[in-house]
């Protein structure tokens, strides 16, 4: 099954997930585009977070994620 679109996958710089192995085995929107992403060489590179787990996990992650953003923005004023 294919969620994410192809370009999206592409244009993505980096990819996270809470369960590598379950990202392997049911995510095939990643999996077919996974050799065309090279990895974030800038903070202007988009990231993309694919879950295959827990909403609970989900949630942290989206949690942590906001902190950053907010703490890097307060950094920058």
């Amino acid at each position: 099954m294919q969620e994410i679109d192809f370009d999206t996958v592409t244009r993505a710089s980096c990819i996270f997930t809470e369960h590598v192995d379950g990202l392997w085995a049911a995510a095939g929107d990643i999996v077919q585009p996974f050799n065309k992403v090279s990895g974030r060489k800038s903070q202007d590179e988009i990231t993309l977070y694919e879950s295959v787990g827990s909403a609970v996990l989900d949630l942290a992650l989206a949690v942590e994620a906001y902190r950053s953003v907010v703490n890097s923005t307060r950094s920058n004023i």
